[in-house]
């Protein structure tokens, strides 16, 4: 008998939490301070988006438009991130290689 199991979010060899703070202020540019040791998984922001990559996969958090300083915490794999007080959910894809 074979089992399926439909999974949402994906695995990896990364196994962390990345934890931090957005700063967005008007007339400003958008910054994410980290405050965790997830080594493996570096980390790009812009106006409008938090970028994170892994070797194998990377991931797009939306920024909430709200701005001011609001903490960030995502769980590697997960399909959803919390910031503030909500979830959001994310898009994450492969890395590809060639």
């Amino acid at each position: 008998m074979t089992l399926w199991l439909l999974v949402q979010g994906f695995s990896d060899l990364v196994s962390c939490y990345v934890l931090g703070y957005v700063y967005a202020m008007p007339d400003e540019a958008v910054s994410f301070v980290r405050v965790d040791s997830c080594e493996a998984v570096r980390h790009e922001v812009d106006e409008t988006k938090l970028v994170l990559h892994s070797p194998h996969h990377w991931v797009v958090i939306p920024l909430p438009p709200s701005g001011g300083n609001v903490k960030l915490w995502y769980r590697w794999g997960s399909d959803k991130v919390h910031i503030g007080s909500d979830d959001y959910e994310v898009r994450w894809g492969r890395v590809l290689k060639g």
